[in-house]
């Protein structure tokens, strides 16, 4: 018999949060829905299907200063749920990427 399967969650949502942009007072949540062209650019350029044309992007504020962007994306490795960070800076560049659970 085996051993019941459960995910190791290393960090919540809000401690990745803090750990991309510790600096940040305040994080806005906007959804997009993306267009079929841009579902296409992104499947083609990851090689990978997209689950969903809805995408949920953090924006991290200190003041009036942005600071930078990030996405959490969960999805299914083999059989098993994965949550992955990535923070973007401020000039959109990859500033981060961590594993939230497994």
């Amino acid at each position: 018999m085996s051993a019941p399967l459960e995910a190791k969650v290393f960090y919540t949502q809000q401690e990745a949060f803090r750990l991309a942009f510790p600096d940040a007072d305040r994080f806005e949540s906007k959804t997009y829905v993306l267009t079929a062209k841009q579902v296409e650019a992104i499947e083609t350029a990851s090689r990978s299907e997209i689950g969903s044309k809805l995408v949920t992007i953090q924006t991290a504020w200190r003041g009036e200063t942005l600071l930078g962007h990030l996405q959490i994306d969960v999805h299914t490795v083999r059989t098993q749920s994965e949550g992955v960070l990535v923070a973007l800076d401020e000039k959109g560049r990859v500033s981060q990427v961590r594993v939230l659970a497994f």
